[in-house]
């Protein structure tokens, strides 16, 4: 089996060369293992797309104290990729456990070494990423001996107060994080929990929790007095913390009813700020469920004689498809609701919300639909089972539509924009309207990851993919920029929706390139890209977390880049540890495997789709970290 290898150099001893004829054999021996366990269904499950599978909880409540332990021993691992990746997870796990032992690893510079443990680390952790990780809250508390009437809550003079202001103030962060929540029906909940005669239904007191959280988050952003505002960040933390806690424990199996579902998606909305795309998807899923059992995705003729001055039932429809669609993609899971199983019209008007909400939450069901059909048309196992030829025309005809949307949304958002400053709303609403188009773009550049690279490329993507990267991470700057120091708050709720709801395909594809082709331009892209992020770390611990993870995987592909140009035999070794770890997340180089081993009769498309396979479920994995500790990484 022919094996392309470098010369060693001229003057070394006789004991230093069977060192590293004892190396290259390891090596090599290492790498034609994997290999054949990629290519030779005999030895090793072969890459198959419909053998992919996720495990999910199934569980009455999120869970309690008691079973959500932190090593999670009893749970179920939370995914497993696809079995090529699998394969390559395997073989590393056995490159990590000799990696201490191999001479052409010791003495490596600290930056070096610290690049290679992350890595280490990560790849490690792909067995051990456990389910009930996903469920807990950093300010979840015990439940006191009393329920949820025992916990503490802000003045009610201080609740009168903002609900009076809110209702004649200009749209803020409420209008957005809860549009489907009217502030009539929010003053009747929190007269509930406040002049509490018995007792109160969990979800009334999610419901008053949550929106009181991003009620006083918005006013302590614009507090000019210090004093105010430390006061009123004190409300948004108890809030927070009651919130936490009553989601920690509450009952899935919950009353088919409006206040039911509306819980669930502040819960929804409210796991999508912490980056924790799991739990927000299981909320969404039991709220599709209900929406179903209730019927809310119908046409219907008597619901719409009763409807009365609101349509709240379909309101809150569209806003639970539109998570289920966008949590779809994000977490690479199947959608609860079929699109050939809704019979309402796909529009939100003014009889459900006031303007300029109704063509703007119009676009968004727009899109979440394409994101999800990116899923499931080019990205999941029965997707990837397609030919070439069917790919390129699914491509084709998601471009075409992305385009059409993003030209509409174009025109609603300015317009939108023009309203809100005639009403002088909050300039959060500013910040993620002009977030959307950042969404678009790292959808269609998703959409555009599936194409084949052209023949001979040194990379793995399209040209068309490449470009749509860099412009969405041009885009993203921009965005940042736009917002003042002042505005550090602004910046993290544009990026817990902007970046974290969906993949940020962007950045995983141009960290890829510079791989393959040591650019210097895009590794400076990936460097902007993580800096920009370190204003808000301090702000939220899902942009701190982001920013962790960007920073290590820059430092990954500086080193790379820098090792790589150096192509001298002492370095050889270390490549190869990097390409070993790369691959087991996904991202193998192009060069990998070694050029001269065969490959079994694989055709190249076959070799490219499960390439695409492996890169998309390697991105989500790494998205996934943002879920877990990261606080072991150096």
């Amino acid at each position: 089996m022919p094996l392309l290898i470098r010369g060693f150099p001229g003057h070394i001893s006789e004991s230093r060369v069977e060192k590293k004829i004892d190396l290259i054999e390891e090596r090599l021996s290492n790498i034609e293992e994997l290999l054949r366990s990629l290519t030779n269904p005999g030895s090793a499950p072969s890459w198959d797309p419909t053998r992919a599978r996720h495990i999910t909880p199934s569980a009455s409540t999120i869970g309690d104290a008691s079973a959500l332990t932190q090593d999670g021993a009893d749970s179920d691992s939370a995914f497993e990729g696809d079995l090529s990746l699998t394969a390559h997870t395997m073989f590393a796990s056995d490159f990590i456990e000799n990696a201490v032992q191999r001479t052409s690893l010791q003495d490596v510079p600290p930056n070096m070494h610290a690049a290679l443990s992350s890595l280490r680390q990560i790849v490690s952790m792909q067995n051990k990423v456990s389910s009930t990780k996903e469920f807990r809250f950093r300010s979840q508390q015990p439940l006191p001996p009393g329920g949820l009437p025992d916990l503490p809550m802000p003045p009610m003079n201080a609740v009168v107060a903002l609900l009076k202001h809110m209702k004649a103030s200009p749209p803020g962060i409420f209008s957005l994080a809860c549009s489907f929540l009217d502030v009539d029906d929010l003053a009747e909940l929190c007269r509930r929990v406040y002049f509490c005669t018995d007792t109160f239904a969990d979800t009334t007191f999610i419901i008053v929790n949550g929106a009181l959280f991003y009620l006083f988050m918005e006013q302590a952003y614009l507090a000019s007095d210090a004093t105010a505002r430390e006061e009123f960040e004190r409300y948004q933390y108890m809030c927070q913390n009651n919130l936490e806690t009553a989601l920690a424990y509450l009952p899935l199996m919950l009353p088919a009813k409006v206040e039911s579902i509306e819980a669930l998606l502040v819960a929804a909305v409210y796991a999508v700020d912490v980056s924790k795309a799991s739990l927000a998807w299981l909320f969404t899923s039991t709220a599709a469920s209900l929406c179903q059992t209730l019927g809310y995705h119908r046409v219907s003729q008597s619901r719409s004689e009763s409807a009365g001055p609101r349509d709240i039932k379909t309101l809150l429809f569209w806003h639970v498809y539109m998570l289920d669609k966008t949590l779809s993609l994000r977490t690479g899971r199947a959608s609860v609701i079929q699109d050939w199983d809704v019979t309402l019209p796909r529009r939100v008007d003014n009889t459900m919300v006031a303007d300029p909400w109704g063509v703007v939450i119009t676009t968004w069901i727009k899109q979440a639909e394409i994101q999800h059909r990116v899923y499931e048309q080019l990205y999941s196992p029965l997707a990837l089972g397609q030919s070439q030829e069917e790919r390129l025309e699914t491509v084709r005809r998601l471009e075409a539509e992305q385009k059409s949307i993003m030209a509409a949304a174009s025109h609603v958002r300015e317009q939108a924009l023009f309203g809100l400053k005639a009403l002088n709303a909050s300039s959060i609403l500013d910040i993620h309207l002009r977030g959307d188009e950042l969404t678009f773009q790292s959808t269609l550049t998703l959409i555009y990851r599936a194409l084949p690279a052209p023949e001979g490329s040194s990379t793995r993507f399209s040209q068309e993919c490449i470009e749509t990267a860099r412009f969405a991470m041009q885009l993203h700057l921009e965005c940042m920029q736009r917002i003042a120091e002042e505005g550090r708050h602004l910046k993290a709720v544009y990026i817990h929706w902007a970046i974290l709801l969906t993949p940020f395909t962007p950045f995983f594809v141009l960290f890829c390139h510079v791989i393959d082709t040591s650019s210097a331009e895009d590794l400076k892209r990936l460097n902007d890209f993580v800096a920009s992020l370190r204003p808000a770390c301090a702000l939220s611990e899902p942009v701190e977390k982001l920013h962790q993870l960007c920073q290590m995987l820059y430092n990954v592909a500086l080193l790379y880049v820098e090792t790589k140009s150096q192509q001298s035999e002492e370095r050889g070794p270390i490549n190869d540890e990097f390409d070993v770890y790369l691959s087991a997340l996904g991202f193998p180089p192009t060069e990998f495997p070694i050029q001269g081993i065969e490959t079994g009769g694989i055709s190249q498309p076959t070799m490219q789709t499960a390439q695409l396979g492996n890169w998309f479920s390697g991105s989500q994995y790494m998205m996934g970290l943002l879920e877990e500790d990261l606080s072991q990484f150096t």
